[in-house]
């Protein structure tokens, strides 16, 4: 019972990560979408709603990620990865001026897997596991 206990509580942690992280991205781009859009009572609400979805996605997706691509790699490293990923993706969108929402999941998904192929060179490099 601890252990199911203790899953649920990391989840939920993940959960509430995810959450907080995917608002203050789709919070900091308001300002590149404000830039883009001019600055109106429309950027307030796309500031608005960029919190509202980033923090949707990302407590959808911060579990997901954590629990599968990403068990073994610490908390941090998976947040830090996916934040920079989702703002590259953003950013591309708003100056391509194409799908910034998609692109800012494909974003995502490629710091990600990024993370995950760094971490695995970096610990099958690692002088303990040459030496086997």
């Amino acid at each position: 019972m601890r252990r199911i206990a203790r899953i649920f509580g990391v989840t939920g942690g993940l959960f509430v990560a995810g959450l907080v992280a995917g608002a203050v991205v789709g919070a900091l781009m308001a300002p590149l979408v404000a830039v883009r859009i001019g600055f109106s009572g429309e950027a307030l609400f796309a500031a608005f709603m960029g919190a509202v979805l980033g923090g949707v996605l990302g407590a959808i997706l911060g579990p997901l990620t954590a629990w599968t691509v990403a068990r073994d790699i610490p908390i941090w490293r998976i947040i830090v990865h996916a934040v920079a990923g989702t703002m590259a993706g953003a950013l591309v969108g708003l100056v391509i001026k194409w799908q910034p929402i998609a692109l800012t999941f494909v974003g995502f998904v490629v710091g990600v897997l990024v993370l995950r192929l760094r971490t695995r060179r970096e610990v099958y490099d690692s002088p303990s596991v040459r030496e086997r």
